[in-house]
């Protein structure tokens, strides 16, 4: 059985135990671990993979507050997944990272990334755990590949990406323009409502997926988003994170699995099987 970590409360030296302890693990596995049982519906939710995780494993509340799930730690935990490309031989982010919400006054007063108080919190100390999604496969059968604890704050070389980044998502907010990812090298944001914000008439928008109207310096209607991590930006932490250089199979780039599975092997006390084993050939994956 797994030794847990005491929930949000938790010291970051037994968190990080506790997160090296779930490389090569499955889905199915910790929750069997940790239920008692296999067959527990939140391995087979939508969301349920990192709830497994995230409440299951860490005793982490879901919640979306601005402060760290990490509380006594400070530590951000994201449990995100990685697709298989390049004849199944590579892997890369499969989504972005999601941090929190923009708040567009915030962001104008300020001058630095470090001086937007939900942003600081939330970046500060980033756990991020990746797992392989496995099309067609039940999400059982996912195993968990690698994790890092990112800390852009005391890492000049992303802090200042991310500083680059944020007065260009400022000047942006200033003209009455979308601050999108695709402006940015790593930071920018994405939508962070159920849908329907309409660009050509935003007053006619579903408030729920607009700011109100004194939370914008130049616009009446704006779009609610999220401060995030693009695909791009995702590929480069996690290029840095493993350590491995990206390869490639025709026109697919990403991390080889082999490389991956070994980096992995070295890293932990226990033998884990081969990343590969987890993926069903039989499947459209």
């Amino acid at each position: 059985m797994f030794d847990l970590p005491s929930g949000p409360d938790a010291e970051q030296e037994d968190i990080l135990r506790a997160t090296n302890a779930l490389l090569g693990r499955s889905f199915g596995e910790i929750d069997e671990e940790i239920q008692g049982m296999a067959d527990d519906e939140r391995a087979r939710s939508k969301h349920g993979v990192a709830n497994v995780i995230e409440s299951g494993y860490f005793n982490i509340e879901t919640n979306s507050s601005a402060e760290p799930d990490f509380g006594k730690a400070g530590i951000e935990l994201k449990v995100t997944p990685l697709r298989l490309t390049g004849n199944n031989e590579l892997v890369r982010p499969k989504e972005r990272l999601v941090l929190c919400m923009c708040d567009y006054m915030e962001v104008v007063d300020a001058d630095h990334w470090t001086d937007v108080p939900a942003l600081r919190k939330k970046l500060e100390q980033v756990l991020i755990i990746w797992y392989i999604h496995i099309v067609g496969q039940d999400r059982r059968t996912y195993p968990i590949v690698w994790w890092t604890l990112w800390e852009p704050m005391t890492e000049p070389e992303w802090s200042e990406i991310i500083q680059s980044d944020f007065e260009i998502c400022k000047k942006r907010i200033l003209n009455g323009e979308v601050p999108s990812e695709k402006h940015t090298q790593l930071l920018g944001t994405c939508p962070k409502h159920g849908g329907g914000y309409d660009r050509e008439n935003p007053e006619e928008s579903p408030r729920s997926s607009r700011v109100a109207q004194d939370a914008h310096p130049t616009l009446d209607y704006a779009e609610k988003r999220g401060w995030s991590i693009g695909l791009g930006g995702c590929m480069d932490l996690f290029e840095s994170a493993t350590g491995l250089e990206k390869a490639s199979r025709g026109r697919a780039s990403g991390i080889e699995l082999t490389a991956l599975w070994g980096a992995a092997q070295e890293r932990t006390p226990h033998d884990i099987p081969r990343f590969s084993d987890a993926i069903n050939e039989d499947d459209d994956s």
